[in-house]
């Protein structure tokens, strides 16, 4: 990662909250621009008003017992590309400090070998951050886990990250955001036992995956997990699962969600996006002609301020959230 560039690649299946999340992440840099002397803006004017649709179709998402998310945002998309990147900058009273790409996907199948999606593996080798997007309802509401494991590919998972581990050097972050968790995970119910036990399953059903970056966090030190229950549009809320059985006898859930009068589409993204310029900035790599002329103009003292007093503000993760290097993240040192 060169010339001040971090790569965050949002990875996941279809359906289970990527565009969400991003559109989410998109609503939380507004916030940041209006209340901070830090900016975060889309460079790219086309990108930008396509975020800005999707979020507008979030805000009046509409008043139905019967659809889901996945339906919703799936309408939204269109046709979609297979890799899409969203170019941004963050910027400091105007002043350019680093470029931001966010690398969408399409979901479908995201096997390591995948026909569909065959640069797939190529950009999360060069992604400094993979942010792995977790359906959260049957994380929960399967109780015995195959059709979780369909949904939410955690074995391809842990084969990108393995893979990205084996052919780059450079420090990796991993976050896996849970979404679709509004029921289990709203501010009045973090010490909740609803909410420890959606942390739990995820932890057991993420196993593969810790177990590889613990290993090589012990042999090599240069990669860090950490888990996150995402609020993504926090007006609309698990409301049930209906049951049936599969031509196996195997038992299949279909979810069910309502729009809760109760809130407005407000995504609460900032610890995912916090995290990730913290660490992207306090892991950057450039070359020595770079790290002279950022001397020079004063950009590094910019960086390491902004790392201080803008990405690891409010940055409070507990230890039992985080996984292999802690060392890697700076507000944990």
């Amino acid at each position: 990662m060169s010339n001040h560039k971090m790569r965050i690649m949002l990875l996941g299946p279809s359906g289970v909250g990527k565009t969400t999340l991003l559109a989410g992440l998109t609503k939380e840099m507004k916030t940041i621009n209006e209340s901070n002397k830090y900016t975060i803006l889309c460079t790219d004017s086309q990108k930008d008003n396509d975020l800005k649709e999707i979020e507008k179709n979030l805000a009046v998402i509409k008043d139905d017992d019967s659809f889901t998310p996945r339906e919703v945002v799936t309408a939204m998309r269109g046709n979609v590309v297979p890799i899409k990147d969203y170019p941004f900058t963050l910027q400091k009273e105007g002043r350019k400090l680093i470029d931001i790409e966010v690398i969408d996907h399409k979901g479908g199948d995201i096997a390591i070998n995948s026909e569909l999606n065959p640069n797939l593996r190529e950009e999360i080798r060069k992604a400094n951050v993979i942010i792995n997007v977790i359906d959260g309802t049957y994380l929960m509401v399967d109780e015995y886990g195959s059709q979780d494991a369909e949904i939410n590919q955690y074995s391809s998972i842990n084969q990108h990250i393995v893979d990205r581990l084996n052919h780059s050097t450079m420090p990796l972050l991993v976050i896996f955001v849970i979404t679709k968790c509004e029921k289990w995970a709203r501010d009045h119910q973090k010490n909740s036992e609803s909410y420890q036990n959606l942390l739990e399953k995820a932890q057991k059903r993420l196993a593969s995956s810790l177990h590889t970056i613990k290993e090589n966090a012990l042999n090599k030190g240069n990669v860090v997990a950490v888990l996150l229950p995402v609020i993504t549009i926090n007006s609309v809320e698990f409301h049930s699962a209906t049951q049936s059985e599969d031509n196996a006898g195997v038992v299949r859930y279909q979810p069910k969600f309502f729009k809760n009068p109760r809130y407005a589409y407000e995504p609460k993204a900032t610890l995912p996006l916090k995290l990730a310029l913290s660490f992207s900035m306090t892991h950057m790599e450039s070359t020595l002609i770079d790290k002279i002329k950022y001397w020079f103009n004063g950009t590094t003292d910019d960086i390491e301020k902004a790392i201080d007093d803008f990405a690891n503000k409010d940055l409070n993760i507990p230890n039992d959230q985080c996984y292999g290097a802690l060392k890697l993240l700076s507000f944990k040192k």
